[in-house]
């Protein structure tokens, strides 16, 4: 055993004498920008931080680190290197818009899944200097101003002592599309360089992420919150308590990009089982483009809180969907003499009501206004709907479904609430297509029984003479309980409601029987009531 060692140490010697510590190759005692070794061959060793096809798809270009420092390795012919690969590297010391390399290189694979270097702590005045370039460095307390990070773009990244440093996001690192946290993160990455000016080597310092991964938190670590909570008025009642706020929710299209975009960026109207909310000029995946127009499709967003004219907005984000599967969100019906208001914006609703005024053009579109019983209510038919307004003349009874919208450019904007029907579908002429019934009916309960968890409502369907009566329909469970009131005092005629199997604060109710109770008053005193029975199924597994 003595004389095997004694034969060995100097070949193990006489190899170690042939590596030069990374340390040395990017050297620069004379602080010229440049390397000392400039020209020279070197064989080094060390592990790969920043493997092929992250930087460069087309060459070699990777990043190796041993104890001592980190370098850039180039060539133009491709050799395939992971990350964690221990190499040697056999090549010329170069010098490449102001960052060191090592070009020309011959890599070999020396064993594969080593432990990665630990990130060198380092804040954004080091980051923006010769020191460390090439190694493997890691920032944290840092904020961009960026939410939608892409490709190929430079950022700036700002540290809790004030200082600044650049961050590159590269086309091919998979980084492009990552929605940023508003907030501070840590951030690991490659400190590069790139001199666009190589008469100045001492400029173009970058953090260089290689991953999504390199980002210690993104937006999907923030809150998942409810529309309704993003929408919640302060004090004044009308402004939003988050509004300037990044908030991420996940609901579902109402309102499609080709009825409310007017210019350039994209406006859709989405609702959760909660409220809904305006989205406007988010950032979206380029083929999932036609789906921000199909009805019930899930996105899941995040976005600034935003008001314009009083609208609250979801704005300045990015949003990608989450479910294909398309779930209608089931219009709540507006009750009898209600007006639109502030706890209503952006919701899908139904109302049955009375022409007083027929539509007249304005802008790119039609006005007109609806009485729902004592409440005047302003509609807004936008061109794009492609509505008629032939038939919608003054004394027609209509139902009409659309998306809550505002329009008030005047402080405190607690006015210009109008509700803006999508689809012809939309607008139902019930006059014309149900004549008022000689007596009180009611036709249809269907499905019956219906499943909430399938996105089934029952659709109620009554009618009662329009002379001397008046109308309440309310859902009971079998202990008389009142679950959910659909018509209250609304006078007589055709009525198409729904229940979605929710009780009067949305919540949904256990599968069961309940009962639809009609009560219609009379003038002459006298009450009629009818009653059906509903089956609220379970959905089986």
């Amino acid at each position: 055993m003595r004389r095997v060692l004694c034969i060995l140490l100097p070949v193990a010697a006489a190899a170690l004498a042939q590596l030069t510590p990374i340390a040395a190759v990017v050297e620069d005692l004379n602080n010229d920008g440049k390397p000392d070794r400039r020209g020279q061959n070197v064989t080094i060793t060390g592990v790969v931080t920043a493997p092929d096809s992250i930087f460069d798809t087309r060459y070699t270009d990777i990043y190796v680190q041993d104890a001592t420092g980190g370098v850039n390795v180039f060539s133009f012919n491709f050799q395939n290197a992971d990350l964690g690969d221990s190499v040697t590297v056999a090549g010329k010391v170069d010098w490449y818009k102001g960052k060191t390399e090592v070009s020309g290189a011959t890599v070999t694979l020396i064993a594969k899944n080593r432990p990665l270097p630990e990130p060198r702590v380092i804040s954004c005045a080091q980051a923006d200097s010769e020191a460390h370039e090439g190694e493997l460095v890691k920032v944290v307390g840092v904020t961009t101003s960026a939410l939608v990070l892409s490709g190929d773009v430079n950022y700036d990244i700002t540290d809790t002592a004030g200082s600044s440093a650049q961050m590159r996001i590269d086309a091919q690192t998979g980084i492009a599309g990552f929605v940023c946290i508003p907030d501070t993160f840590s951030l690991v990455a490659i400190k590069g360089q790139y001199a666009s000016d190589t008469t100045q080597p001492h400029a173009g310092y970058q953090l260089l992420p290689r991953f999504r991964t390199d980002f210690s938190r993104g937006a999907s670590d923030l809150p998942l919150r409810t529309v309704r909570q993003v929408q919640q008025p302060s004090a004044d009642g009308v402004t939003p308590q988050l509004l300037g706020s990044v908030v991420r929710i996940r609901a579902r299209i109402t309102g499609p990009s080709w009825v409310f975009t007017s210019g350039t960026s994209k406006n859709v109207y989405v609702q959760d089982s909660s409220q809904g909310i305006d989205v406007y000029g988010c950032d979206y995946p380029s083929g999932e483009v036609a789906l921000l127009d199909s009805i019930g499709v899930e996105w899941e967003l995040v976005g600034q809180v935003t008001e314009y004219n009083g609208l609250t907005e979801l704005a300045n984000g990015a949003m990608w969907v989450s479910d294909t599967n398309r779930v209608d969100v089931v219009p709540a019906l507006l009750p009898f003499n209600t007006s639109l208001n502030e706890n209503m914006e952006s919701d899908l609703i139904t109302v049955v009501g009375d022409i007083i005024q027929a539509p007249y053009h304005s802008g790119p579109g039609y006005n007109m206004t609806l009485k729902n019983g004592n409440a005047a209510l302003a509609l807004r038919l936008n061109d794009a709907a492609g509505i008629s307004t032939r038939s919608l003349t003054e004394g027609r009874r209509i139902r009409v479904t659309g998306i809550v919208g505002q329009y008030d450019n005047t402080a405190p904007y607690n006015s210009g609430y109008q509700l803006m029907p999508r689809f012809q579908s939309d607008i139902f002429d019930t006059s014309s297509a149900f004549s008022p019934a000689p007596r009180l009916v009611l036709d249809t309960v269907a499905p019956n029984p219906f499943c909430r968890a399938l996105g089934q409502v029952a659709s109620i369907q009554l009618n009662a003479p329009t002379t001397g009566y008046r109308l309440t329909v309310t859902v009971f469970d079998l202990e008389g309980r009142e679950v959910k009131e659909l018509l209250r005092d609304a006078p007589g005629g055709y009525y198409d409601l729904k229940w979605d199997g929710t009780d009067n604060l949305a919540r949904p109710k256990p599968a069961g029987i309940y009962l639809v109770n009609v009560k219609a008053s009379r003038n002459d005193g006298k009450t009629e009531t009818i009653s059906r029975p509903v089956t609220l199924a379970a959905k089986l597994n």
